[in-house]
């Protein structure tokens, strides 16, 4: 559960699928920023929230870039989250009587309409009053687009029903959050995730088997080569002993070349097929590249089916063992964190290491 000193702090933070949100108190300012993309920054919502003296709130500004907030619902997630964070911030969660004495106060801004057509203005207009009515602020001026809007903590209506444009909720509880100075914590479930996570090897060579296994096909192929030069030389004296009268005019000995190379190679591809060494090397590394493609899944699967599982889990596991501290890890944990899931899964032999560490960790 976050405190008020963690919005203090370096804020605060939450992060689920393609969703990141950001919270922090600075400058008598509670700025909360919504990145509908993540981990992709070029989309950003902010909400900024000013602390008035002891018992007024001012919202200063809703802004958006990139995102449409009319239609996506990710105004109303934002808001939501203000809402929740203005009750941490005055204590009204633990004494709700509070809450109705803190004055919400703001002013409707059409600012953003400017290029838009009339028709488009007119719709905005509409939206925007019907959404700061809905979240529980009245117009001072009904009908003026300019209008004033204000209402207490108490009334400010917190909207649970609905999806965003990315499929994450409308309402996120803050008790998901976590501070960004103690990264999150794991849960029972993550445990569960974990040991349930079978990441199949068997089938994977090493390097060095690989390495082999290309110069057992290298000396596959030089052994085909021979016995095809010496059947090639065999067919073509058989030619030359039937056929004495055209040996050595030029017309033979560039039709004899040409046989002989195009032989030897037709031959080589045909031979080294019954040769066991390369036969046994081709099998080998077929069901390498198919263990290698099941496990990459697998891997990308496990990750991002639980938003992150080792970055998740490794704040914990670096205290039980710092040798988990690596530069490595904090690479993998990084590319978790901000859900580069592909590039983890090139990275399936240190992963696999990890997995199988933390789960002789958290048994």
């Amino acid at each position: 559960m976050i405190t008020k000193n963690d919005l203090r702090n370096d804020g605060v933070e939450y992060i689920s699928g393609k969703t990141q949100i950001t919270a922090r108190y600075s400058n008598n300012c509670i700025t909360v920023s919504l990145f509908p993309d993540y981990p992709k920054t070029e989309q950003q919502l902010s909400l900024f929230l000013k602390i008035d003296g002891q018992n007024t709130v001012t919202i200063t500004d809703l802004r958006d870039e990139g995102v449409s907030t009319t239609k996506s619902g990710y105004g109303r997630l934002i808001f939501n989250i203000g809402i929740q964070l203005l009750h941490l911030y005055f204590g009204s969660l633990k004494t709700p009587s509070i809450a109705n004495s803190i004055n919400i106060l703001g002013k409707a801004s059409p600012q953003s309409d400017l290029k838009l057509s009339q028709k488009e203005k007119i719709l905005n207009i509409q939206y925007r009053e019907k959404f700061w009515e809905d979240s529980g602020l009245k117009y001072v001026e009904p009908n003026n687009p300019h209008s004033e809007i204000k209402a207490t903590l108490d009334s400010l209506n917190i909207r649970k029903e609905g999806l965003c444009g990315n499929g994450c909720s409308k309402f996120i509880d803050i008790n998901c959050f976590w501070s960004k100075l103690r990264k999150p914590t794991f849960f029972s479930d993550d445990i569960a995730s974990l040991h349930k996570t079978q990441l199949n090897t068997d089938k994977i060579l090493s390097a060095d088997e690989l390495i082999s296994l290309d110069k057992q096909e290298t000396l596959a192929m030089l052994k085909a080569k021979r016995i095809s030069q010496l059947t090639t030389i065999l067919i073509m004296l058989i030619i030359l002993t039937s056929n004495s009268e055209y040996l050595f005019t030029s017309t033979f000995l560039i039709l004899a070349l040409a046989l002989y190379f195009i032989s030897v190679y037709l031959l080589s591809m045909k031979v080294v097929d019954f040769i066991s060494d390369y036969k046994d090397s081709k099998e080998r590394k077929a069901e390498h590249s198919q263990g290698l493609a099941e496990l990459k899944k697998t891997i990308e699967t496990v990750e991002e089916s639980n938003n992150g599982l080792i970055w998740r889990l490794h704040h914990e596991l670096i205290i039980r063992d710092p040798k988990l501290d690596t530069e490595t890890n904090k690479r993998l944990v990084k590319q978790s964190k901000e859900q580069f899931f592909l590039s983890i899964s090139n990275q399936y032999v240190d992963y696999v290491e990890y997995i199988n560490k933390a789960k002789a960790i958290l048994i």
